[in-house]
């Protein structure tokens, strides 16, 4: 119970300092973005679509929160995580772990795809939430002009087609994050799969007893649960 109520106080503690620290980086961003915008010269005003600067002051800023608070707990944890396994890995068999070394790259190369498109698609949706903020700004600004002019259908159009495009988007980073984790599992799976059918061999031929065994096969789960999350 004591250990509990020790991690109950210790998970409360991390939790709210990494999203104080979250927040509190999205705030001096934004800070510094309301600066440099006040400084800035006119004609970049004129050029610049108002709901594309508001997008980029509220959306934007606030997707670097969990960058900057879970991720790097996650990121941490995980390195941290992997290199104690992988150490623990070689002291009990250097031989049958020197085979992750020739799996591990193809999980990377894996990840490594994934991570480059969610990035691409992540600018995206950021340009694609500018947008739609554009059009709904001047639609809701200029309502007077748009009723005037009979111009509901054209704005209505303009929002609809804004709207789909980050739908279209968010489909396309929904469907790239969902595949990324099975397909990483798979890889895991197959790699578990022949290492312990190695060590089985040689468990059977005397060269690894049992304890040892169990011992590998923990730390090897627990590399590659630390991988996949990392991913």
């Amino acid at each position: 119970i004591a250990v509990f109520i020790f991690r109950g106080v210790g998970s409360y503690v991390s939790e709210y300092g990494m999203a104080w620290t979250g927040h509190r980086v999205v705030f001096d961003l934004r800070r510094q973005m309301v600066n440099k915008l006040l400084r800035l010269p006119t004609p970049f005003d004129d050029q610049t679509a108002a709901g594309v600067v508001q997008s980029k002051v509220t959306f934007d800023a606030h997707q670097l929160a969990s960058a900057a608070s879970s991720t790097i707990t996650v990121a941490i944890r995980g390195s941290l995580a992997i290199t104690a396994s992988f150490g623990w890995m070689l002291y009990l068999n250097w031989r049958l772990t020197l085979l992750t070394l020739v799996i591990l790259p193809i999980v990377a190369l894996v990840i490594r795809y994934f991570s480059r498109r969610l990035r691409r698609l992540a600018r995206d949706i950021q340009t694609r939430t500018g947008s739609i903020t554009h059009v709904l700004e001047e639609m809701i600004g200029g309502h007077r002009i748009v009723r005037v002019f009979g111009g509901e259908a054209y704005e209505r159009n303009r929002a609809v087609k804004a709207a789909n495009a980050l739908r279209n988007s968010m489909t396309k980073q929904s469907s790239a994050g969902a595949a990324s984790s099975p397909i990483t599992q798979i890889l895991a799976a197959s790699a578990v799969g022949f290492i312990v059918w190695v060590a089985l061999s040689q468990s059977q031929a005397g060269g690894l007893d049992f304890a040892t065994f169990a011992s590998y096969c923990v730390a090897l789960l627990t590399l590659l649960d630390r991988l996949k999350s990392l991913s």
